[in-house]
């Protein structure tokens, strides 16, 4: 496919760039060789979208940190002041490698919010252009650079005293000698949280599919009325949610808008898996409650053999009562946990960048 083509070609120029954003964040190789694809997945997908009204070094350059600041991303190992000693070496030469690490090993000491500031910065990228970047204001840029450069911050005092900009671009030089062109593959599937949402769905869609067919067999197995008319409601509380869950499917999308700036995409990815979370746990709220009448219904006419009988009985009635009053709640933040488990950390971070962002003094 020629657009194909095109952008592998794109890509294989600029992907010093990538290698530069990516070292930027993660120091896993297994972390590593996921943000590439899912950089070149996100690239490919949002490329229509390139106009062509900036550069596209600049593109991707955007693509790179937004995909990156909203992945999720195990944790990094903690770097202390002692691992740079190199940079405070002021006379005699540096092995290139050995700059070229204590400068990563500087930059990381940053947050992730400074780090990309840095980065756009040192190649050369002017304040209103990281502003529009970032979704800051020029102002914010301007001020958190010169708090940099001045080395105000404690872990950023050691990172004026090198060139720091031959050596960041050195970085990129260095990724593009060995060509790779013909080695870039761009996969057709995401291993970004939203992805991660998106294939639970279809989990959580073939179990209740599973379910359905076991009600609709029951339904047939059982003939008291109550008993009937309880897993008639199940059956059909079932059916609404395949229907929204397959709705919601639908509605997601693993292309996220990672061209626009990076306040808008990590709002967006936030907000979006929060709201289909919530969602789960609401449709969770309607079923468990017709699932557990049922339920207990069941085993009642198994266990009495005689169920409007049973159901006479002020006990009975109570003990359901209590049942309900019980279970619910139970199986609602067992729901809520289950996805605190998923999800919660990667929607902690986020909201820490987004108000970072919004907060930026």
């Amino acid at each position: 496919m020629a657009s194909e083509r095109e952008f592998i070609e794109l890509i294989d120029q600029n992907r010093g760039i990538i290698f530069k954003v990516i070292r930027l964040y993660v120091r896993h190789e297994e972390d590593e060789r996921d943000l590439f694809q899912e950089i070149l997945f996100q690239a490919w997908r949002s490329y229509p979208n390139f106009k062509g009204q900036s550069k596209f070094s600049t593109w991707l350059y955007r693509v790179g940190l937004n995909t990156v600041l909203s992945f999720k991303r195990r944790p990094q190992l903690v770097i202390h002041h002692e691992d740079l000693t190199v940079l405070k070496v002021s006379t005699g030469e540096k092995h290139p490698m050995e700059e070229t690490e204590a400068l990563y090993i500087a930059i990381r000491e940053l947050n992730e919010i400074d780090r990309m500031i840095v980065s756009l910065h040192l190649d050369g990228y002017e304040n209103e252009e990281i502003a529009d970047i970032s979704g800051l204001t020029k102002n914010n840029v301007a001020v958190k650079l010169y708090r940099i450069q001045r080395g105000t911050h404690q872990e950023t005092e050691s990172i004026v005293m090198m060139d720091l900009r031959q050596v960041w671009k050195k970085l990129e030089e260095d990724k593009l000698k060995v060509p790779v062109l013909g080695a870039i593959e761009v996969r057709r599937t995401s291993k970004h949280p939203v992805q991660k949402l998106k294939n639970s769905y279809l989990i959580t869609t073939a179990f209740a599919v599973l379910f359905l067919i076991g009600f609709i067999v029951i339904f047939f197995l059982f003939h008291e009325p109550l008993v009937k008319i309880s897993l008639a409601l199940v059956i059909l509380a079932y059916v609404f949610f395949l229907v929204t869950n397959l709705l919601m499917y639908r509605k997601i999308r693993v292309d996220l808008p990672v061209d626009r700036n990076l306040k808008a995409v990590l709002k967006h990815t936030h907000d979006f898996i929060a709201s289909n979370i919530h969602f789960q746990e609401r449709v969770a709220l309607f079923i468990y409650p017709v699932a557990g009448t049922a339920g207990f219904l069941m085993g009642g006419s198994i266990g009495s053999g005689d169920l409007d009988r049973m159901l006479k009985e002020r006990i009975v009635i109570i003990l359901l009562i209590l049942i309900l009053i019980i279970l619910t709640p139970l199986c609602y933040y067992l729901t809520k946990w289950m996805y605190k488990v998923s999800y919660g950390k990667c929607l902690i971070e986020l909201k820490q960048l987004i108000e970072e962002l919004e907060n930026p003094d």
